[in-house]
């Protein structure tokens, strides 16, 4: 029989933790470009990343100004879709946030990916 844990009791597992708002450990990212789906190419420099479900959404060799390579945690309003990127991209359309973290481990951008993106198991296996 499966307990009533919560996503964040399973996750945290009893560990002490200092809660933050969201806005102390990341900067949302405005693009400096976004790309209409039809400017997408299926292969080219600069990959372009939007809130589709493919991790990259396609590719362009124009020269535009990209976000510049680090660490992001990526979701669509609209869609859901949350997304790890570590490299340089063009974001396409709209509809996407940006997000930056400030001052965090280097661990950390990935771990709150992969704790994100895989809630709905943990909560199923409480």
């Amino acid at each position: 029989m499966k307990n009533n844990c919560t996503f964040l009791e399973k996750l945290l597992d009893g560990a002490e933790v200092e809660w933050k708002p969201l806005n102390k450990i990341v900067t949302t990212i405005t693009a400096p470009v976004k790309l209409k789906r039809e400017m997408y190419c299926s292969t080219g420099s600069t990959p372009i990343i939007d809130q589709g479900e493919k991790f990259i959404a396609g590719y362009t060799d124009e020269n535009f100004e990209a976000i510049p390579s680090n660490e992001y945690i990526i979701f669509g309003d609209h869609s859901e879709h949350i997304k790890y990127v570590n490299f340089s991209f063009i974001q396409g359309a709209d509809g996407l946030k940006i997000l930056k973290p400030k001052g965090l481990p280097a661990s950390l951008p990935a771990s709150l990916y992969y704790a994100r993106s895989n809630m709905n198991t943990i909560e199923k296996n409480c």
